[in-house]
């Protein structure tokens, strides 16, 4: 019976040199190179993280339900660092509506999720958003006294808000606007400092600066225009001696 010589696992083959694959920490098979240019073929370098920038948001457009509008963007602004939520929320909207939210202390430092019930309430009431803009643009008209400017902002405000704002409130946004598009621009500078004063002081203030100044605007009485071509005249008239007493020659009075 033949011999069955079992094979030498110890010993190597010609071709084990050239077809031995060596596996890589990270699993993939590479040939055995020289160790100075043994790179596995599997990137183990870590990967830079590129900055996340969250969504802009979607301006807010006034065809567009308050409530609607801002249940999308809330949930953008969960992608926004806390800081800076009600900046971000500030910047898509319109800037009448911005403006009027910062008169109500609503501003870029005010913390998001604290104010976020607020202005819910606050843009409950549907506002004409068209006519805000008219009464933030609104300016003093050539020939319009000062109080006739003052009760068309009164009425441009209360067709926009309705009852929004409370009487103090629609003095304070009447007031700023009054003083931001009175005319001259000048007279603009020295109300500047009665900014929180009511409309009725600064009409009076309004008409005795520009009395001061000149303007005829203003007056109540509108000057008397004179022409400096012609003579000035008088009240009274200088009458002529007629023509007989002028014919007299003089003598001189007799003496007793």
């Amino acid at each position: 019976m033949d011999s069955y010589d079992p094979p030498n696992i110890f010993s190597k083959t010609d071709n084990q040199d050239t077809t031995y694959m060596q596996p890589s920490i990270q699993g993939c098979s590479n040939p055995t190179t020289p160790y100075p240019n043994a790179y596995p073929s599997c990137s183990y370098y870590p990967q830079v993280q590129a900055a996340h920038h969250p969504p802009l948001l979607t301006p807010y457009d006034p065809a567009t339900p308050f409530s609607q509008w801002f249940l999308a963007m809330d949930l953008h602004l969960a992608d926004y660092p806390r800081t800076s939520k009600m900046k971000a929320f500030l910047s898509a909207l319109p800037r009448d509506t911005r403006s009027w939210l910062q008169l109500k202390g609503i501003t870029e430092t005010s913390d998001y999720e604290y104010a976020r019930p607020i202005i819910l309430n606050l843009m409950s009431v549907t506002e004409r958003t068209r006519a805000m803009s008219d009464f933030f643009q609104r300016k003093q008209q050539p020939g319009e006294s000062y109080a006739q400017f003052a009760m068309a902002l009164q009425a441009i405000l209360v067709e926009a808000t309705g009852n929004r704002f409370s009487p103090a409130d629609q003095e304070y946004l009447v007031s700023n606007c009054f003083i931001a598009h009175v005319e001259p621009p000048s007279l603009q500078t020295q109300l500047r400092p009665l900014e929180h004063a009511g409309i009725v002081e600064l009409i009076k203030a309004a008409t005795n600066l520009s009395t001061s100044r000149g303007n005829p605007n203003q007056r109540e009485t509108p000057p008397r225009l004179n022409n400096p071509t012609q003579p000035r005249t008088y009240s009274f008239k200088q009458s002529k001696p007629s023509r007989a007493i002028q014919a007299i020659p003089w003598r001189e009075p007799m003496r007793a």
